[in-house]
């Protein structure tokens, strides 16, 4: 067969099939730390669960403070994007647009004529 003898053909295939065998160590690498940390969250469940009353009652106070800072900054937040807002630049309406166009207008009306103010050119002496 001639496809084999080509060996860019067989270098090709080589590296398909150990990146196979390469996935299958990695996904069994991802399987054992999934297996670790359920055996974590599990023994953690079984800590809070087996804990006193008294201990119960201070996670649930740190987790009421913790809700009540979260909400306040949720309030400053909002609170910030409206001040910024409301101090935003309002775009300016075509009524002052027009009338700033019309004084452009008259001032090179009444300006001096341009032939007083010669055009300068850039030419090199």
């Amino acid at each position: 067969m001639e496809i084999f003898e080509n060996p860019l053909f067989i270098v090709i295939l080589i590296g398909i099939i150990s990146s196979l065998f390469g996935r299958n160590k990695k996904d069994q690498e991802q399987q054992k730390k999934r297996k670790q940390a359920a055996k974590q969250i599990k023994q953690r469940v079984k800590n809070v669960s087996t804990s006193s009353p008294n201990e119960w009652n201070q996670i649930q106070n740190v987790h009421t403070g913790l809700s009540s800072q979260i909400k306040k900054a949720e309030k400053d937040k909002s609170n910030m994007k409206s001040f910024h807002n409301k101090n935003k630049k309002q775009k300016p309406s075509a009524l002052h647009m027009h009338s700033a166009a019309k004084g452009v207008i008259w001032s090179v009306i009444l300006d001096e004529p341009r032939s007083k103010k010669p055009h300068r050119s850039n030419f090199i002496k």
